[in-house]
């Protein structure tokens, strides 16, 4: 399914991210296109199970971005960010399919999308499955391009 009002905000450059630090420092463009949201809710959406870095590190990626952004005025709810500290938590581990559904009001709530370019975004059925949402409910989706400057772990074959 086609997206109708997506986006792209990371511009000519990617924003680059270690795993120490975020380093946005070309939000100028970013802050412009969001403007009209400001003070409003803005879901925050990446890869997380099929990330080459592992669901951990997505999640700490997807933090870092959040945090980026929420230190410029915008103001963005991550998933990622709140599920896996509840996951660390909680008895037993949600399904993807009640995930989505936990995650549903936020969504509602939500006046725009943006989707975090980390390695994986493309493949991600979470991603896809966001992006279409807010397609359908015809709330403009953001394209942020985000490079990661640490390669993804290697399986140790030794």
């Amino acid at each position: 399914m086609q997206v109708d009002f997506e986006t792209d905000i990371g511009g000519a450059e990617a924003v680059v991210l270690t795993p120490q630090a975020v380093a946005l420092d070309r939000l100028a463009p970013i802050k412009q296109a969001l403007a009209p949201f400001v003070g409003k809710l803005i879901y925050l959406t990446a890869p997380y199970t099929n990330s080459p870095y592992g669901p951990e590190m997505a999640a700490e990626l997807a933090t870092q971005i959040a945090a980026e952004l929420m230190d410029e005025g915008i103001n963005v709810f991550s998933p990622l960010t709140h599920g896996s500290a509840l996951l660390a938590k909680m008895a037993c581990a949600p399904t993807h399919a009640e995930w989505l559904a936990i995650d549903e009001p936020y969504r509602q709530a939500a006046c725009a999308c943006i989707v975090a370019q980390l390695p994986g975004w493309q493949e991600s059925a979470g991603v896809e499955y966001e992006r279409d949402w807010f397609g359908l409910h015809r709330k403009p989706v953001f394209l942020l391009t985000v490079e990661v400057a640490a390669k993804p772990p290697t399986a140790n074959l030794a």
